[in-house]
């Protein structure tokens, strides 16, 4: 491909993608961005207030690592430098992905890492738990700092109180769609664990009180009644 048709079909998928995370609900308003890196110091990246699940190519633009536009009519997102540092930390990667996943934006609320070998899937997606960033104001360089110890060595990373980032070096042509994967991994991975734990953790009430629940239900007159006809058999409750 050259160089036109090549970044013309990465915004068509930076759009593609944009419209899956809106569609299942791993983003929500303006929330989230996309970017690809084309060269050493040319990125692709969404426009500021970008909803994702309805970009328009002109939506997405160039610019280098400082953020400065090279072309586009819009500025980028203020969270540009978090990809940067992304980037930065991980030459190998070609695209970053950041989301408000909802079961991922709970862990991450609760300052907690995601366990990854309960499930063995996700285990092998990431090799790690996927590890909690400390808190930084959103589109700040704190929040971008934030993620660049753990960013070397994981492929997924929740930003405090903020959602999620994923990133991938699978290939120019797969890792868009490998990025993507991780974030929906992420989501599933919290909220099944999520759940699990919910379940564990909440138990029937206790005897008393179920009595006089059920004395309750007796005062109301609620449950399997008398037969309205002669011919029919309610066995009792």
């Amino acid at each position: 491909m050259n160089q036109a048709t090549s970044e013309k079909w990465v915004k068509q998928e930076i759009i593609r993608f944009g419209r899956e995370l809106h569609q299942r609900r791993l983003i929500c308003g303006y929330d989230g961005n996309i970017s690809y890196r084309l060269r050493e110091n040319e990125f692709l990246i969404t426009k500021s207030w970008s909803s994702l699940g309805f970009l328009q190519e002109e939506d997405i633009v160039n610019i280098d690592r400082d953020g400065n536009v090279l072309e586009g009519r819009y500025r980028p997102t203020g969270e540009f430098r978090l990809h940067m540092v992304a980037y930065r930390e991980r030459p190998d990667i070609y695209c970053v992905f950041h989301a408000h996943a909802m079961y991922a934006t709970i862990w991450a609320c609760g300052e907690r890492s995601i366990p990854a070998f309960i499930l063995p899937e996700i285990g092998v997606v990431f090799g790690h738990d996927i590890p909690i960033a400390t808190y930084g104001s959103t589109g700040t360089p704190q929040i971008a700092e934030s993620i660049a110890e753990l960013i070397r060595t994981n492929d997924g990373v929740l930003l405090s109180h903020h959602g999620a980032v994923t990133v991938s070096n699978k290939g120019p042509e797969v890792a868009l769609l490998d990025a993507y994967n991780k974030m929906e991994k992420i989501e599933y991975a919290a909220e099944i664990i999520y759940l699990l734990e919910a379940r564990e953790k909440v138990g029937p009430l206790p005897d008393e009180e179920i009595a006089n629940l059920l004395a309750a239900r007796t005062k109301l007159d609620m449950g399997v009644k008398a037969p309205r006809f002669r011919d029919q058999t309610v066995q009792p409750t």
